[in-house]
């Protein structure tokens, strides 16, 4: 029944047509937006299902219910609409709803719109029961779909109230009309067009305006007066209440209005008041189980109700799929939670939740067995269906689900544990990882050899290798991890990644790599990509960039196109951090521009050392302004995702750029500092805050700060050899040879430079010699004893001078910035060179054609021109342009 949600209700055949409406929506060819917002009972719904067919308007459908009031669940439902008019959007931004942590509000718009562009079918999205919406975020985004959307697509809102949204510039500038109250109340004329059509003869004028004063125009409740007998003078509803003057639909009139029902309709009624929306198959099995019908009993109730067109409201006539309408829902639910007791109500939701599995609809079940607190049996349902879930990337559903349980029940079942657990650890939420992991091994003790057990081991095998650096302990985890590794592909990558690592640690490199081709041999071709990732792991714990650069290429080339938007992500970190490491600094902004534009898609800790890895890169390319905008960018982020945890990782950036450009105020953070050394940030991450500390402490220090800076790396580099981790290897040598200078220990000195030189041979790292160039001056005699020596201190002063040349040529005036270009600046035309100014400062092509006073069409046709011009293929392209032409001035 799912896509009854995208479907309008259908027109019954007393539906009174209103011309004047329709006349006054003949001419809306250029409005963004209709807005229909009415009390409920004015139908609202059914004049702009009406409208819509009457002029064969294309449209996507959304009927909006309370359960939708979360931001990834009615954003999934939004695109999916989109989808029905755009085939293809869905898959293309399906990414964004399975990734753990969402982009930013601005990111998602930006993203739905840049493929809404493409599509030039016109089409209306009706967003139906908008006024159920009270998620600021889904305000938002409607908000920023509503200003930048394609002309192509008008929104419907339908709301009883006013939404929380911007859009009075739209109502002045005359491209949103209303659609209120006023409009759609009936007068005197569609009430006797209502009275002919439900063949209602003997109505007097007099009778008829004064039910058109008390009604004030209200659709339903006059319908609800018509409801009765044939005759006018038969109807005892209507007599009392022109007489009374009772206020419509309150619990007393309504009540009155069903007394001429038959009991076991009114029941049967009432349970039916539960589901969304049903059809016949969902009200027989409620009717049998519940209230003992016959199926011919239930199909005499249900054709009755679908008859007396009042309750009920029709999505689809062929499969007889109906809904309560919204304004007795409540009252008929709440009727049956005091008429029904509470285990019989939690019958009827039992039924419900067992007729959406035989249905193959587990999602909704477990939605029904949520709602109506059947806990135990929503347990069991998220238990059956965990590795589903793991295995789509959905994590952030099944947490939601588990969230939803009783505490109590949550940490008594392990199964339901570990379901939590994947997504902890994508957040790197340690201690939650720790005690979530104390408290499943305490439930499964005793059963040693159980699947569960061996589950539990590769979640255990994590903290062993990543946080506690055990990997004896690791190998013996994955011993009892072999029970369930093969059991879906989010285990088997888990368990080749930490095994490897773990190997690795043991001084078994080779025995890791055969591991891994054997398993790539076997496994499908999409994990072969994931497993050829945990290669060039290897080979950034060895430091061999070289090799993991050819690795990362290689995988890239073969896998790019087919990755999903994790593996890409983490395709961008390895390249950028590679390029990075070896010297390469332009290119690895490249990558790292691209996965930060993508951010939601990898883990949030290798976000944040992209940040650390672009600001560092823009330090030394002598671009401090860049530099500190990444630092800025970095702590909004941490800010925004709630990420504490990992704010002193935007000090330590900070300190290590501040010590790039020699400020000796950032001293006193260093001598602050006090974090003990964890092995894990040292495995493959740009930044590292224990080491950035001695960095500082040995450059800008005085006597005692640089033999604690030494005592303290000497201490690092034998932990990090126990476990062969050669990662930072080059920096510590460097800072120890630098570090014994100063306190005039020259033969010390000499020997680490010796150490650096050897292991640069291996690890073609260059970023460390560039980082500390300026310290490297006064330890130049040893370099010069030797050949290598004396080329790679000649590569650490050419790029000293390449930075000069690059500083200088910013502050030169933009159209002589760099002189091979030239020809190509001076053929950007005045009008081009606005555009280009627009687009450097984030504008879109709709904001830039309002800011121009041109059409968004020549917008796109001086990007095209510009594109050729320079040689470049998209906007980023451009933009990579600009910064290095300097002509955004």
């Amino acid at each position: 029944m799912f896509f009854a949600k995208f479907r309008k209700p259908l027109i019954d055949s007393h539906f009174v047509v209103k011309e004047d409406l329709i006349m006054k929506l003949s001419d809306i060819e250029k409005t963004k937006v209709l807005l229909v917002n009415a009390p409920a009972g004015y139908g609202k719904s059914s004049f702009v299902s009406y409208w819509l067919d009457r002029q064969n308007q294309p449209y996507s459908w959304i009927s909006i219910e309370k359960k939708d009031d979360h931001f990834r669940v009615f954003l999934e439902y939004f695109v999916k609409s989109l989808d029905q008019n755009v085939p293809g959007l869905f898959k293309k931004v399906e990414e964004i709803f399975q990734s753990t942590n969402l982009p930013q509000l601005e990111v998602i718009c930006q993203e739905l719109l840049n493929h809404l562009e493409i599509n030039s079918y016109r089409f209306n999205l009706i967003l139906d029961d908008f006024h159920l919406i009270k998620n600021k975020d889904i305000h938002e985004l409607i908000s920023c779909f509503i200003k930048y959307k394609p002309d192509n697509i008008r929104l419907v809102l339908i709301s009883r109230e006013l939404p929380e949204l911007n859009l009075s510039e739209f109502f002045l500038k005359g491209e949103l009309v209303q659609i209120t109250q006023k409009d759609l109340g009936f007068n005197i004329e569609n009430i006797n067009s209502l009275l002919k059509k439900n063949e209602l003869t003997g109505w007097s004028n007099s009778e008829v305006e004064k039910l058109h004063i008390l009604s004030e125009g209200w659709i339903l409740g006059i319908n609800l007066i018509l409801k009765g007998k044939k005759s006018n003078s038969e109807n005892q509803n209507l007599k009392y209440f022109l007489d009374s003057n009772l206020d419509f639909f309150n619990e007393n009139f309504l009540t009155e209005q069903l007394k001429g029902i038959d009991a076991r309709l009114l029941e049967f009624l009432l349970v039916c008041s539960i589901p969304e929306q049903f059809d016949f198959e969902l009200a027989n099995k409620i009717g049998k189980e519940i209230l003992n019908l016959t199926e011919t009993e239930t199909n005499l109730f249900f054709s009755e109700l679908k008859q007396f067109n009042l309750f009920f409201i029709g999505l689809d006539g062929e499969s007889n799929l109906v809904k309560i309408h919204h304004l007795f829902k409540n009252y008929f639910y709440n009727k049956l939670r005091k008429q029904f007791e509470k285990e019989k109500v939690r019958k009827v939701y039992q039924v419900i939740c067992e007729w959406y599995i035989d249905n193959n609809a587990v999602e909704d079940s477990i939605h029904y067995a949520l709602e109506g607190e059947l806990y135990e049996y929503a347990a069991r349902l998220i238990i059956q269906n965990r590795f589903f879930e793991i295995n789509e990337n959905r994590l952030w559903k099944l947490d939601s689900w588990v969230k939803a349980l009783p505490e109590g029940l949550r940490i008594s079942r392990p199964e339901l544990i570990l379901s939590q657990l994947p997504t902890l650890i994508e957040e790197f939420k340690i201690q939650e990882v720790v005690y979530s992991i104390n408290l499943c091994e305490r439930l499964l003790e005793g059963q040693e050899g159980t699947e569960l057990f061996a589950e539990l081991a590769i979640y255990k095998s994590f903290l062993s290798t990543w946080i506690f650096t055990d990997p004896q302990k690791a190998l013996k985890e994955f011993e009892i991890a072999k029970k369930i590794y093969l059991k879906n592909d989010v285990f088997l990558a888990r368990y080749c990644f930490y095994r490897s690592v773990s190997l690795f640690f043991l001084g078994k490199k080779e025995e890791a790599i055969r591991e891994l081709e054997e398993e790539i041999l076997k496994c499908s071709w999409n994990m072969k990509g994931q497993l050829q990732k945990i290669r060039i792991y290897l080979e950034l714990l060895d430091a061999k960039f070289l090799e993991a650069k050819s690795l990362a290429f290689e995988k890239n080339q073969t896998f790019g196109k087919s990755e999903g938007p994790y593996q890409k992500g983490w395709t961008n970190y390895t390249l950028g951090n590679i390029l990075l490491q070896i010297g390469d600094v332009e290119k690895s902004i490249q990558f790292f521009s691209e996965l930060l534009e993508n951010k939601w898609q990898i883990l949030q800790r290798l976000v944040v050392d992209t940040f650390s890895g672009l600001a560092i890169s823009y330090s030394l390319k002598g671009d401090n302004q860049i530099a500190q905008k990444y630092l800025d960018d970095l702590k909004v982020y941490l800010s925004e995702n709630d990420l504490n945890h990992f704010f002193h990782f935007h000090e330590s950036t900070e300190a290590r750029i501040c010590l790039y450009n020699r400020e000796n105020s950032v001293l006193n953070w260093s001598e602050n500092f006090n974090a003990p050394i964890h092995l894990g940030e040292f495995h493959f991450l740009i930044e590292s805050p224990f080491l950035t500390c001695q960095r500082v402490k040995i450059c800008l220090g005085s006597q005692n700060q640089v033999l604690d800076g030494i005592k303290n790396l000497n201490v690092l580099k034998t932990e990090l050899s126990k476990f062969n981790i050669n990662y930072h290897e080059l920096d510590i040598l460097l800072l120890l040879a630098i570090g014994y200078s100063k306190i005039g220990e020259p033969n010390e000195s000499e020997n680490f430079i010796k150490l650096a030189l050897e292991e640069v041979r291996i690890s073609n790292q260059m970023r460390a010699f560039f980082e500390l160039r300026k310290e490297l001056v006064q330890v130049k005699d040893f370099f010069t004893k030797s050949e290598f020596g004396n080329e790679i201190f000649s590569k650490i002063n050419s790029f000293k001078l390449n930075q000069t040349q690059e500083t200088l040529a910013y502050s030169i005036n933009h159209t002589h910035s760099i002189s091979k270009k030239a020809g190509i600046i001076f053929s950007i035309t005045e009008r081009e060179m606005e555009i280009i100014n627009a687009a450097a400062k984030g504008l879109r092509n709709k904001e830039i054609a309002e800011l121009l006073n041109v059409s968004p069409e020549t917008v796109k046709s001086h990007l095209k021109n510009i594109f050729k011009k320079l040689g470049t293929n998209n906007r980023t392209e451009l933009l990579n342009f600009v910064h290095e032409s300097s002509l955004n001035n």
